[in-house]
């Protein structure tokens, strides 16, 4: 799944990006199940931003085939925090 940010990004950025997002995955329910869905563990909420979205992209990456379209379908706005 393609990005798109309102800022340039540097092709590495943009390519993390695009590879942990889970906002616009279709996912197989025989995908989700198998890898037990969403970590639920305390270790995944110790950060302030939490790691489960990560988690998660990382094990459908590791044990499912991917498809990826070139298309971008998600809209990424990061607003400044004052």
């Amino acid at each position: 799944m393609a990005v798109h940010t309102a800022d340039r990004l540097h092709p590495y950025w943009k390519e993390q990006i695009e590879r942990v997002l889970c906002l616009n995955l279709c996912v197989r329910k025989e995908a989700h199940d198998f890898i037990e869905g969403f970590p639920e563990g305390e270790v995944f909420r110790q950060s302030e931003f939490g790691n489960e979205d990560t988690v998660y992209a990382n094990w459908l990456a590791n044990f499912c085939t991917i498809v990826r379209s070139t298309e971008e379908t998600v809209i990424c706005v990061v607003e400044e925090i004052y």
